[in-house]
C-alpha cells in the first residue's frame, strides 16, 4: 500500500518533466483529468458536489453556431449524465425507487412531450438542443440528487457548499456594486461574469437562501459555525436586496406561506383551497 501510494506523485512528477522538456504546458493536465476519472468511478458524489459548488461561480460561454453553454458547470453536467446513465444501468432497485415516485411519471410524460414537440418544430436544431439540455439538468438535479443525497450527511454538505459558493460570489458583486452606490443601472454590470444578469443572480441567492435555516438548527451546539451560517444568511439577503428583482422578493416572502404548507404536510388541503379561490375568482 505504501508503495502504491507512491504512484500518483511519481505520475506527476514524470508529466511534468515531460510538460517542461517538450515546453507543452497542456501535459500538465494529464494528471488532473486521471485523478478526475478515477474520482468519478470510486467517489462519484465527489464530482457531485464538484457540479454544485462551480455552479455560482460560472459564466455563460458563446460556443460556435450560435449556441453557448455555461462553464464550467454545464460541462460538469455533461459528465455527470454520463455517469448517471451508467447508474441507472447498474441499479435497478434504484429504477424502482424513483419510478415509485408521483413526480417522476409527471416528469417523464413532460419529457417526452417536449421530445414530441420537436418533430414539429420550427427549428429542429434548436429544440434538440433544448430537450437534451432538459435531460441533463432533469439526470443531475432530479435523478442525482435523489441518488447521492439520501444520506443526511451529504445534504448538509451540498447545503454547505451551496451557501458558501453563493456567499463568496455575492461579497465579489456587493463590494464592487458598493462602489457605485449601489445603483441601480449598474448592477448588471457589477453581477458580471458570474451572472448574465440581476435577474439571474437573484433568483439563485433565493434557491440557496433556504437552505440557511436548516444549517442553522444542525449546528445549534457550534457557536462559531452557527454565526458563520447566520452571516452567510445576512449576506445572502442583502444580495437579494440590492439585486432589485420584485420576482425574488416575492419568492422570499411566498417561503412564509408555503414553508408550513411543506412542514407540515398540508399540500392536499392547500389544493382543494386554492382550486376553491380560483372557482371563486372565476
Amino acid at each position: 500500500r505504501n508503495k502504491s501510494e507512491l504512484l500518483f506523485p511519481l505520475f506527476i512528477l514524470i508529466c511534468s518533466s515531460i510538460s517542461i522538456i517538450a515546453n507543452e504546458w497542456m501535459i500538465m493536465a494529464v494528471p488532473f483529468v486521471v485523478l478526475f476519472a478515477w474520482l468519478s468511478v470510486i467517489k462519484p458524489h465527489w464530482i457531485y458536489f464538484l457540479l454544485v459548488f462551480s455552479i455560482p461561480f460560472s459564466t455563460e460561454l458563446d460556443l460556435p453556431g450560435g449556441f453557448s453553454t455555461d462553464f464550467p458547470d454545464e460541462i460538469l453536467m455533461w459528465w455527470m449524465f454520463g455517469l448517471g446513465l451508467v447508474v441507472l444501468i447498474k441499479s435497478r432497485a434504484f429504477i424502482k425507487e424513483i419510478f415509485s415516485y408521483p413526480l417522476t411519471w409527471a416528469i417523464l410524460i413532460h419529457w417526452i412531450w417536449i421530445m414530441v414537440t420537436c418533430i414539429s418544430s420550427t427549428d429542429v436544431i434548436y429544440s434538440i438542443k433544448y430537450w437534451l439540455s432538459k435531460s441533463w439538468y432533469l439526470m443531475n438535479f432530479y435523478v442525482l440528487a435523489i441518488y447521492f443525497l439520501k444520506r443526511g450527511a451529504r445534504k448538509s454538505i451540498f447545503a454547505l457548499l451551496m451557501v458558501f459558493a453563493a456567499g463568496i460570489t455575492v461579497f465579489i458583486i456587493e463590494t464592487k456594486h458598493a462602489s457605485v452606490g449601489f445603483a441601480f443601472s449598474e448592477i448588471n454590470q457589477a453581477v458580471r461574469p458570474f451572472y448574465r444578469n440581476h435577474v439571474n443572480y437573484a433568483c439563485l441567492l433565493v434557491c440557496v437562501f433556504p437552505f440557511v435555516y436548516p444549517l442553522w438548527k444542525k449546528y445549534q451546539g457550534h457557536l462559531l459555525i452557527k454565526m458563520g451560517i447566520l452571516g452567510a444568511g445576512v449576506l445572502l439577503l442583502t444580495g437579494i436586496v440590492f439585486a432589485y428583482t420584485r420576482a425574488a422578493y416575492i419568492s422570499l416572502f411566498s417561503i412564509l406561506f408555503f414553508y408550513p404548507i411543506i412542514r407540515y404536510r398540508l399540500v392536499n388541503l392547500s389544493l382543494i383551497h386554492i382550486c376553491w379561490v380560483v372557482v371563486i375568482c372565476i
